[in-house]
């Protein structure tokens, strides 16, 4: 039984689990998954690079551990939810959607 497969029932909410590159194959993931919330369509990826295969300008990842918390350019804003950057606590949409939107 893998880490989240041990976890995953004692977490709330809806939990979307994206593939990354050290997961093994025993159970159900996505690789990438666009959503919208709060307006903004964003794309999650576990790796960055993966970031250009999207049309939203808005991105997620992680993958990089503490490299960098958030890369702004004219064609994307990326922003690492990965724990590590984060005092190890999950990202709270609120503080993504604030990111997004300031100039």
């Amino acid at each position: 039984m893998s880490a989240y497969e041990e976890y995953a029932g004692s977490l709330n909410g809806n939990i979307i689990f994206i593939k990354g590159n050290h997961d093994d194959v025993s159970f159900t993931r996505i690789e990438n998954l666009h959503f919208n919330y709060g307006g903004i369509t964003m794309f999650m990826t576990h790796d960055p690079a993966l970031a250009f295969i999207s049309p939203a300008r808005e991105v997620l990842c992680g993958h990089v551990h503490n490299l960098f918390k958030e890369i702004k350019s004219e064609q994307k804003h990326i922003i690492n939810v990965g724990t590590d950057i984060w005092n190890y606590s999950p990202v709270k949409i609120d503080t993504i959607i604030k990111l997004f939107n300031k100039k």
